[in-house]
């Protein structure tokens, strides 16, 4: 045998020790968020078909986790997934794969996150509902929870601080800061944005600017009374529908119920105490129904006198 193939050998057998050594990791025991002693796995490096810890066993990965699905707790690295990758406790680094997920209200990941889908319950491992810190780029996403930047094609209910960047909202986001957004077919009133929210059909309630085509914005929380919940809002947009409080701009506005300022072509109300100027300005409770140019209420609304009979002012 040729020494070149003796070294060669020699290097593969070393090698594959050294593969089997970083895969198995070095076991000891750790105690657990409930001062319980439990046995751990510390690796700096995963690769297998399924890599889901069972029972009393927890695998913390430092360094690169790859293999079919894995699931890791308090871990940094990079985690590469054919099915995804799933976290529990704090974990850091980046994660690519079909589906993520966190797993624990306490539970967060930190760093870059991207793949095919974003689902709370990774797997149906345990409760979801943990929140992603840095940088969330996913074509759909269900009940995440986000600090940073969020990119995604569709989301099915969110929560956000920073920037969320979508083309579709199916159901509620609760969030603070910016949304761009393509159509928000939000169809509830748990559509709560404190900030700003740009795009084209927009229905969520916004506490700041909403800017877009079409703006409609209920400006009522959920079980409270109106004169607690108005929504002070700047609506920018060609129309804008249903502001209880603040400015509407554009070439349509109205208002069911509210008292905004209304600047534009055509302005109308059907129950509310809006001071309008435009072309022509419609209000029912106004010195006259209709009048061109500028129009305001000269007539208390109903909302008005149910606010006063309950506050005193």
């Amino acid at each position: 045998m040729s020494s070149a193939r003796l070294i060669y050998r020699l290097f593969a057998a070393v090698a594959a020790a050294l593969l089997v050594f970083l895969g198995a990791g070095c076991r000891h025991d750790v105690l657990d968020a409930d001062g319980e002693t439990v046995s751990a796995v510390i690796t700096p490096l995963q690769i297998g078909p399924l890599l889901i810890p069972f029972g009393e066993e927890n695998v913390t990965t430092y360094g690169l986790s790859t293999g079919l699905a894995t699931m890791d707790t308090d871990s940094r690295g990079i985690f590469a997934s054919v099915l995804g990758s799933g976290f529990a406790g704090t974990n850091y680094g980046i994660s690519a794969g079909l589906a993520f997920g966190i797993n624990g209200r306490e539970s967060s990941f930190n760093g870059i996150s991207t793949g095919l889908l974003y689902y709370k319950d990774f797997i149906g491992y345990g409760p979801g509902s943990g929140t992603q810190n840095g940088i969330s780029v996913f074509p759909f996403e269900t009940g995440s929870k986000t600090n940073g930047l969020s990119v995604e094609a569709s989301t099915l209910s969110k929560d956000f601080n920073g920037i969320d960047v979508c083309l579709f909202n199916l159901y509620g986001t609760r969030g603070i800061g910016l949304q761009v957004i393509g159509l928000d077919c939000s169809t509830n009133n748990e559509s709560r944005i404190v900030g700003c929210q740009i795009g084209g059909l927009l229905r969520s309630g916004v506490r700041g600017a909403q800017i877009g085509a079409i703006t409609y914005n209920p400006g009522v929380y959920p079980g409270h009374d109106r004169g607690d919940s108005l929504g002070k809002c700047l609506n920018l947009g060609v129309m804008n529908l249903d502001l209880t409080e603040g400015f509407q701009v554009g070439v349509i506005n109205n208002t069911a119920d509210g008292n905004p300022v209304q600047i534009g072509l055509f302005n109308t109300t059907f129950d509310g105490s809006p001071f309008q100027i435009g072309l022509l300005n419609i209000n029912p409770n106004g010195f006259l129904p209709v009048f061109p140019f500028f129009n305001y209420s000269v007539k208390k609304v109903a909302f008005e006198r149910d606010r006063e009979s309950k506050t005193g002012f």
